[in-house]
């Protein structure tokens, strides 16, 4: 994918990515606690940010009339400029510092905006116009997949209030459009996770010793 710049810094880039719902953000927790149980240096980070851009996003996201003025490229622009503060304030410096850094979402989140799998070019476009040299490739992406009637059930779970992306329709959409990134995103790992958590950890922690080339 000619977008992405490889990572040439001492550190090690990780991304979790999949649906809302996913069990994402619980492996993510799980691998850094493990990686600094071990006496690694981590950042452990997530898009979008609170930084100003990071906070319309989600702002954004719980109004539906916004979102429609905003359409599916002005939000995926918004995302971008994020993620590129994101990348410039954040990531890059740890990156340089050797940490690892272990970002919850990174821009395989495009497909969010994505109405079909057509779509995701065009998208990649303006993330790669909006980032630049920043647009970095991640030494490992999870794609976390579970069903959209599983991710649904484990968000209504959670009680929390639900945003204009968590319903069935769009997740089931999204779910799609991630499995077809995936087949293009370089170390792209797509991990069943309608398995135990446990279980699902196993397999990360087996992809990241194998990147690090560790025994954890």
């Amino acid at each position: 994918m000619s977008h992405l710049h490889p990572n040439f810094h001492n550190g090690r880039f990780i991304t979790v990515e999949g649906v809302n719902g996913c069990g994402k953000s619980s492996q993510g927790t799980r691998l850094s606690n493990l990686l600094r149980a071990l006496g690694k240096m981590v950042l452990h980070t997530k898009e979008p940010t609170t930084e100003f851009v990071g906070r319309h996003i989600r702002q954004a996201l719980q109004d539906k009339a916004l979102l429609a003025t905003l359409g599916p490229i002005g939000l995926q622009s918004w995302y971008a400029l994020d993620s590129h503060q994101h990348m410039q304030e954040q990531i890059v410096p740890a990156l340089k510092r050797g940490e690892i850094v272990i970002s919850d979402r990174y821009r395989p989140s495009l497909v969010h905006s994505a109405l079909r799998k057509e779509d995701i070019a065009s998208l990649l476009d303006l993330n790669a116009t909006i980032l630049g040299s920043d647009f970095l490739k991640p030494d490992l992406t999870f794609i976390f997949d579970v069903t959209p009637e599983e991710a649904m059930k484990r968000l209504h779970k959670k009680g929390v209030k639900l945003d204009e992306q968590e319903t069935l329709p769009e997740i089931a959409r999204t779910r799609e459009l991630y499995l077809e990134l995936a087949k293009e995103w370089p170390g792209a790992i797509v991990i069943d996770a309608m398995r135990d958590e446990k279980e699902v950890f196993v397999q990360v922690r087996s992809e990241v010793a194998a990147l690090l080339k560790i025994l954890i």
